[in-house]
């Protein structure tokens, strides 16, 4: 599930909003409903370094895109990959030329949400900040 699941777009703002709130006695400037404002935002403040802030900027990006396309082909709220077949290589191949279908595709995704994942950690554990 590239929205609720682990490493999907939930992780990502709560990742950036547990980090506005914490930060938001010292600097109201944090607060921010754009994610990915805030994500530059909290990363102009060294709260995330410049490799975690493009890392989830440019897979948030992604994953929303993915979002918008299933919801456009099945024309209704989805928020889960197809796991395989033409509907999965369709959905690749508008999501990116680069990427590749089928297996290639789906790992790909699978490594976008390891490294989104492992931030979610490094921040959510992180206890001097």
């Amino acid at each position: 599930n590239i929205k609720s699941g682990i490493g999907g777009i939930r992780d990502i703002e709560f990742a950036v909003q547990f980090l506005q709130m914490r930060a938001l006695h010292t600097d109201e400037k944090l607060h921010n409903g754009n994610t990915l404002q805030a994500i530059q935002l909290l990363a102009s403040k060294g709260l995330l370094s410049p490799n975690q802030a493009a890392t989830l900027s440019r897979h948030y990006i992604f994953l929303r895109r993915i979002e918008h396309l299933l919801q456009v082909l099945h024309d209704r709220q989805v928020h889960a990959l197809p796991s395989e077949g033409v509907e999965r290589d369709a959905l690749a191949l508008r999501a990116s030329n680069e990427i590749g279908t089928g297996e290639s595709f789906s790992s790909y995704v699978l490594h976008i949400t390891e490294e989104v994942h492992t931030i979610y950690e490094v921040v959510l554990t992180a206890t001097d900040r």
